[in-house]
């Protein structure tokens, strides 16, 4: 016991000694440290609504299924107006040059009820065709109503489809849909005469 006092006192006298309980302070001072922190917190509610854009059958729809008639463009949308079927009828090719083409200056639109502006890309994310031949069928992305989208400054496209696609191909990208606006799908094309059904998709990204 007396060896102990005696060790204490000796370390208490010496440098080491001056400066442990600082080191001790320290240690404490920082294990408190590591375990405080502050947690806020916040509340948050979605609430369901309907889209501000909305899809809305254009001026050149038949009003009913095409059938046999030809050239005619008919359009089905869905009971929440987000997705649409677009059949088409067209022409086929003749020996005439170039082709006769077929214009569906407003097959599908685009419709801003919102008090905002957005942000729209149109794109063809797939194509296939029954067939060996597609004809051609170009797709534009008009901001404004046209009678002809071809060579229109309002309507841009990424050119004919000829052929397969499998990868997204951007037809419009970044266009201003104004608030109480309206965006339009137009179509130009004729069908090859050894096809028989040509199919594509069409996508409408909004932001």
């Amino acid at each position: 016991m007396a060896s102990v006092k005696k060790a204490i006192k000796a370390l208490y006298g010496s440098k080491l000694g001056k400066i442990l309980p600082v080191l001790i302070i320290a240690g404490l001072v920082t294990t408190a440290s590591a375990s405080v922190f502050v947690i806020y917190y916040g509340s948050g509610t979605a609430t369901a609504q309907t889209n501000n854009v909305s899809l809305v059958v254009g001026g050149d729809d038949h009003g009913s299924a095409c059938g046999t008639i030809t050239p005619c463009v008919h359009t089905t949308l869905s009971g929440s107006a987000d997705s649409a079927a677009i059949s088409l009828n067209l022409g086929i090719e003749s020996s005439g040059v170039p082709q006769p083409q077929t214009y569906f200056t407003d097959v599908l639109e685009l419709n801003n009820a919102g008090s905002t502006s957005r942000t729209v890309t149109t794109s063809i994310t797939s194509a296939t065709q029954s067939g060996t031949f597609y004809g051609s069928l170009t797709i534009y992305y008009c901001t404004a109503a046209t009678t002809n989208p071809v060579g229109d400054a309002n309507c841009t496209t990424n050119g004919a489809i000829t052929s397969d696609i499998s990868s997204t191909t951007t037809v419009a990208s970044g266009k201003t849909l104004a608030a109480s606006g309206t965006g339009y799908i137009a179509i130009v094309g004729w069908a090859s005469a050894a096809a028989s059904s040509e199919s594509f998709d069409l996508q409408c990204q909004w932001a």
